[in-house]
C-alpha cells in the first residue's frame, strides 16, 4: 500500500494524472545568486527515450559517488545510451 501511496503521489507530481486537492502551482520562482533550471527545463536536455539514472546528493560529489554512478550504468537492466542526471539539493558549495 505504501509503495502505491508513493507512486500516486510521483504521478501526480510529474502531471500525469489530476491532484485530488486541486491545481499546485507556486508564486514565483525562487531568486538565487547562482544559475538554476526549472525541472521543464531539465527534462528538455535528456536525451529522449533513453534511460536516465537520477542521484540526488546533498554533499560535493566524491569517489564512492562516481563508482555509484558508473557501476549504476553498467548494470544489467539499464539501457543503451543511458545518461545519469546528478542534482544537488543545494547551491554551489563554499570555498
Amino acid at each position: 500500500m505504501l509503495l502505491y501511496l508513493c507512486y500516486a503521489q510521483c504521478v501526480w507530481l510529474i502531471g500525469v494524472l489530476p491532484c485530488p486537492g486541486g491545481k499546485v502551482s507556486g508564486l514565483a520562482l525562487p531568486k538565487r545568486v547562482f544559475p538554476c533550471q526549472t525541472p521543464a527545463e531539465v527534462r528538455a536536455t535528456l536525451p529522449e527515450g533513453k534511460d536516465v539514472l537520477a542521484f540526488q546528493c546533498r554533499n560535493p560529489i566524491h569517489r564512492a559517488h562516481y563508482e555509484l554512478f558508473i557501476r549504476a550504468l553498467e548494470a544489467p537492466n539499464v539501457g543503451e545510451g543511458a545518461v545519469c542526471l546528478v542534482h544537488p539539493t543545494c547551491g554551489p558549495t563554499q570555498v
